[in-house]
């Protein structure tokens, strides 16, 4: 893979799933979401929150940087943060093509008999 950004928000849970729906709709597989327990500066009391981490292209890192910022309204008060990071090193992550699913699916297939 040529040199990634891994861009990382935290925000109170509620986009997290739509949004890994629409960074695959664009061709973005390597999102991942968790939640968390945390604490902010206006509220003592621990809250969920979902922390969202995705690793792209550096030359689609500012695309999805934006597309993130507004889908979670990170800008709005109380919605959380976003940042992105370099990353070092990496492995590439491809999903098959049509034809390796076919493939994959028939090997699994003759594995069962």
């Amino acid at each position: 893979m040529s040199s990634v950004k891994q861009i990382t928000c935290i925000s109170p849970l509620k986009k997290g799933l739509d949004v890994i729906t629409t960074l695959r709709d664009i061709g973005i597989y390597t999102a991942n979401r968790s939640t968390q327990k945390g604490t902010s500066i206006n509220s003592k009391e621990a809250m969920e929150m979902e922390v969202l981490d995705v690793i792209v292209e550096e030359d689609r890192s500012e695309e999805i940087f934006e597309l993130l910022y507004n889908e979670l309204d990170i800008g709005k008060p109380h919605h959380g943060i976003i940042y992105q990071t370099s990353v070092k090193r990496s492995s590439e992550y491809k999903l098959p093509s049509e034809e390796e699913l076919i493939k994959i699916q028939a090997l699994a297939a003759s594995d069962k008999k």
